[in-house]
């Protein structure tokens, strides 16, 4: 795919329901990351989390008009727990008094028979202050729990006909005015593609002595939302259920500020997947400190460092404690966990789509774990089937030919690690098999498997960073795992106003990350090739 130069608009372009956008420029990026007014008021999309979709907003707007106050803003949630779980992240966070849930559904009336709700129209607006946006969004952001496009677009063909019912705040609409046409594309769940993308996920995490079957495979409608439940889960369940969560590495940044935002107690940051930092947790557990769960990521995002999985294994066994891996950079193709983890997460957004136009997730319980019945049977309390129907029709047909595609995606990825790497403006490139970890990345690499798409480069000047990625010639914008190149200054993204504190964990404000494609490997070096000359000279 060739770079998109317009600001704002969608990538892939044109996709209605695209999960990126173009941020073409450094300059760009930074006046996102500063909310710069001139820049967000040309961004039409952006990542779901981050940047609440248009046609969730139009639906938000609708619901809140017809059945809240209309001076309230809102954000549309796919179940009543969900909803009264934002609810409460306002009252603690924003101390919103206004702040109330209205539940609606869309209903066929039959003639005199009793109506019946249409599919996936029971919807719960939380509606709060506009003052209180921003805390809002960060319920929406860390959890990946809201409604998504596509169930926005659905429930907006039904909206115009709404009318409520004001006892119960359901809205009522007549058969006559819903065409089976817009019904019927959702009307069978999605069933069979659902129960295909969970065998697809066991048949390629398994191995020859740890089979995996879809008992075992939960999916959700993002990573994070996978993430999040699994949080919930690993709260009520194990020994040491009410003992701290600990990060080991400096994981994906919504998957620590779930920890951080929403723990009982304080969580444990090891940023920087050190073998003294290891020591520290070693000391603490000895101490008689309770540990309910350790997350980590294999590799992790964005220094691409591996922990040291034998040594945590060994440590989980012995105090007890849950042991969660992220393998979503590594892929189910590249990496095998199983043998030293007890649940494995995973955006389905990523590469396992690569087409950058769907959201999804997955969790994966360990069948041999020791803490398989405890935290299945938790899972299982609080899983519900939300995951919207043409969501998962899309996911089911993207993640085909999800092998080739991380092969293709690795062996690109290798040659551009290898290319900048002897670049003299280049001061350090992370990526697994450049990396001092990456003996440790071996221990999990299954035979064939390869270190994986990203690629993240610290440039000797923050002015070769900024040239180096204006003219590298790819998709520029948020997220990760596509089928073609995606490049972005990942700290500006992700913790433009954490700048200080991430420093301390080598995140530099000046990273450029390349999430690199399946595209020809010679159309891939020729950019790379021209980027690196657009730097500056400097002697």
């Amino acid at each position: 795919m060739p770079s998109n130069s317009v600001l704002g608009q969608t990538i892939p372009p044109g996709d209605v329901h695209a999960v990126s956008v173009s941020l073409p420029s450094w300059e760009a990026t930074l006046g996102w990351a500063s909310r710069n007014p001139v820049v967000l008021k040309q961004m039409n999309n952006g990542y779901p989390r981050f940047f609440v979709h248009h046609l969730v907003t139009k639906l938000s707007r609708v619901i809140v008009d017809k059945f809240g106050e209309s001076s309230q803003e809102a954000l549309v949630f796919p179940t009543h727990d969900i909803a009264e779980r934002c609810q409460a992240y306002l009252h603690d966070h924003a101390r919103d008094s206004s702040v109330r849930v209205v539940c609606v559904s869309a209903k066929l009336a039959d003639g005199d028979k009793e109506s019946h709700t249409i599919p996936w129209t029971n919807l719960h607006a939380v509606s709060f202050h506009p003052d209180n946006v921003k805390v809002a969004r960060q319920f929406w952001q860390h959890t990946g729990e809201g409604v998504s496009s596509r169930q926005a677009e659905y429930c907006l063909r039904i909206a115009d006909s709404f009318v409520q019912d004001c006892a119960s705040h359901v809205c009522t609409v007549s058969s006559s005015n819903v065409p089976l046409s817009i019904i019927a594309p959702v009307s069978s769940d999605a069933t069979a593609e659902k129960e295909n993308i969970r065998k697809r996920i066991a048949g390629l995490i398994s191995v020859e002595d740890n089979p995996v079957t879809t008992h075992d495979v939960f999916l959700y409608c993002s990573g994070m939302m996978a993430i999040s439940d699994l949080y919930r889960a690993l709260i009520h369940s194990g020994p040491y259920a009410k003992g701290k969560f600990v990060a080991y590495g400096f994981l994906y940044v919504d998957s620590f500020k779930i920890m951080d935002r929403f723990a009982p107690k304080d969580a444990i940051l090891y940023g920087h997947a050190s073998t003294e930092e290891l020591d520290d947790l070693e000391t603490r557990l000895e101490g008689g400190e309770k540990v309910t769960a350790v997350f980590c990521e294999v590799p992790g995002n964005p220094l691409l460092i591996t922990p040291d999985m034998e040594r945590l294994r060994a440590l989980a066994d012995k105090y007890e404690f849950v042991l969660v891996c992220d393998d979503t950079v590594g892929t189910f193709v590249n990496v095998n966990v199983l043998p030293y983890v007890d649940v494995v997460v995973t955006s389905l957004t990523k590469l396992f789509s690569g087409t950058c136009n769907v959201m999804g997730g997955s969790v994966v319980v360990n069948p041999k774990s020791k803490h398989h019945d405890r935290v299945h049977d938790s899972l299982t309390h609080l899983h519900r089937d939300i995951y919207f129907p043409l969501d998962a029709e899309q996911m089911w047909k993207n993640s085909d030919n999800f092998h080739e595609r991380v092969q293709a995606t690795n062996r690109n990825a290798q040659a551009v690690a290898e290319r900048l790497a002897t670049h003299p403006r280049v001061a350090k490139v992370y990526y697994p098999s450049l990396s001092p970890t990456k003996h440790l990345y071996d221990v999990c690499r299954r035979p064939g498997g390869g270190y994986s798409y990203l690629v993240t480069i610290l440039f000797k000047l923050p002015a070769e960073a900024v040239a180096f990625f204006d003219a590298l010639d790819v998709a520029r914008g948020p997220s990760l795992g596509t089928n073609f190149c995606l490049s972005c200054p990942y700290t500006l993204f992700g913790h433009y106003n954490e700048l200080e504190w991430v420093a301390q964990f080598g995140i530099d404000e000046y990273l450029v990350r390349i999430s690199v494609g399946a595209e020809p490997q010679d159309e891939v070096m020729k950019k790379i090739e021209v980027a690196l000359e657009a730097m500056p000279k400097v002697s």
